[in-house]
């Protein structure tokens, strides 16, 4: 199990269903762990400047 693996089976556990995100190259695993997991809803934020 990979640490964003185990970020995201922990939300699980924890009861997180919803996650909003923004862009980020450091937290790209955990997002795509995220957007993998059917029990949690993900909306993906974009960065405006």
């Amino acid at each position: 199990m990979s640490v964003s693996e185990k970020i995201v089976a922990d939300f699980v556990a924890n009861g997180i269903e919803f996650v909003t995100t923004v862009p980020c190259k450091q937290l790209g695993g955990v997002i795509d762990a995220v957007e993998k997991e059917p029990s949690i809803y993900h909306i993906p934020i974009e960065q405006r400047r």
